[in-house]
């Protein structure tokens, strides 16, 4: 996975607010201003949180993409899926003034061992998110927000009670289970400076 600098990240999470502003006129992103304020070709997964206000509630989030794009039509893809999770009818400058953009840059998931000791094992808290999917349901978890998670089966156990499946569920071998790195950044206030989780 590529490593993203502050300035990247910074220059990402810029395209992500003007999607947000783009979303809210109910204009269309034009490609070529992505492709030409971001020139990188690098396939990779986003996710936008948005959080809104001086406790920093979260409004909205884009769920995990089953597919990678270049970077940054991923990113203006994941900020418009947040603001459609935000359920917000209509948004106006001043609102887009009070909100914080998190930016989440996902490698490549890796399935899991069927094995519960090897699952247990391979998966490091801090370090890995982990993604799964059982029939109909999906949950993820992203390292930047498991502050409190001190062990992998910690972690395998939030994905289980957050996919609403028994905390133990994850050592049943025919439940899907995949681990991801990620660098989160997010702007310490609205359009300001950027800094990494």
């Amino acid at each position: 996975m590529k490593e993203y600098s502050l300035e990247e990240a910074r220059a990402l999470i810029g395209m992500a607010r003007l999607g947000l502003e783009l979303r809210t006129l109910d204009e269309q992103v034009d490609n070529s201003v992505i492709e030409e304020t971001f020139k990188t070709r690098i396939n990779e997964r986003a996710v936008v949180r948005l959080l809104f206000g001086p406790t920093r509630m979260p409004i909205g989030i884009s769920g995990l993409p089953e597919t990678r794009l270049p970077i940054n039509k991923a990113v203006v893809e994941a900020a418009a899926s947040a603001l459609q999770d935000a359920n917000i009818e209509s948004m106006t400058d001043r609102f887009l003034n009070d909100i914080l953009v998190e930016l989440t840059i996902i490698s490549e998931p890796i399935a899991l061992s069927e094995n519960p000791r090897k699952r247990e094992k391979t998966v490091e808290a801090g370090r890995h998110g982990v993604l799964l999917e059982y029939g109909s349901k999906k949950s993820y978890a992203i390292p930047a927000h498991m502050g409190s998670v001190t062990s992998g089966v910690e972690l395998l156990e939030h994905v289980c009670k957050q996919a609403s499946l028994p905390s133990r569920y994850w050592t049943q071998p025919k439940i899907s289970l995949y681990k991801f790195e990620a660098q989160t950044f997010i702007e310490q206030e609205p359009n300001g400076e950027v800094v990494r989780l």
